[in-house]
């Protein structure tokens, strides 16, 4: 390329130098370089979108998941459709460069496409989870209950899957909102699964002691001084 006159350079040749580049760890950015230069002289859009394909790849190996992910994107832009494998890229990249906004958005446009697919609803419960990691906002429930209700079409193959999900909720109900009667509902059936589960069967019995306690009565407090003075029960301060 140093030494070929522009006008004399094909994109094939371009193709050929990032095929060649590729093979070498480190040389990414060179080869997408490359790209960049085929795309502004390839007028195919079949061409383009196979370059496009090439340089998330390249990203990809590079663990530079933002700039796959950008780079699916507009691959995908130039579709008349996205295929199930498009959908699954798209997600899988979103989820790795941590954007987990975009990859909600993605997870419901895949199960909107594919809803028989299973990764559209995984990914969206992941990144949902990803931004309420602690489980104290509670908002990947929705997301959650609507992986699971998947899962659930062959609760036997995916009884494992199905279990780690309702990890998430126990908590959230047992740890954030204290309410112990939903708590210990989806840990009995955690352990309708595997009744010998590390996490549920220390927690069945944790939820059970708390809900044999009595009620505490209400105790008597004394109500504190109003503002200007004013004492519990009485009139203002002359």
């Amino acid at each position: 390329f140093a030494t070929a006159a522009v006008d004399k350079i094909v994109p094939a040749d371009y193709e050929l130098a990032v095929k060649v580049l590729s093979k070498f760890p480190g040389s990414e950015s060179q080869a997408v370089t490359y790209i960049q230069k085929a795309l502004q002289t390839d007028t195919v859009t079949a061409n383009k979108i196979s370059y496009m394909n090439m340089a998330a790849d390249l990203n990809a190996k590079a663990k530079n998941y933002t700039e796959q992910l950008n780079w699916l994107k507009q691959m995908t832009a130039l579709k008349k459709d996205i295929s199930n494998r498009d959908y699954f890229f798209l997600a899988d990249a979103a989820l790795r460069a941590k954007k987990y906004d975009e990859a909600i958005i993605i997870g419901d446009q895949y199960i909107a496409k594919y809803p028989d697919q299973l990764f559209g609803y995984r990914a969206k419960a992941n990144a949902a989870i990803a931004l309420d990691v602690d489980s104290t906002k509670g908002t990947a429930l929705p997301a959650i209950q609507q992986y699971i209700d998947f899962l659930m079409k062959d609760s036997v193959k995916n009884a494992k899957l199905i279990k780690a999900q309702y990890y998430y909720i126990a908590v959230y109900y047992a740890d954030k909102t204290k309410d112990f009667p939903k708590a210990l509902e989806i840990v009995d059936k955690i352990l309708a699964i595997d009744p010998e589960d590390s996490f549920a069967k220390p927690a069945k019995e944790q939820l059970v002691k708390a809900l044999s306690k009595p009620s505490s009565p209400n105790k008597t407090t004394r109500q504190a001084p109003q503002p200007g003075g004013t004492k519990p029960g009485g009139s203002p301060k002359k």
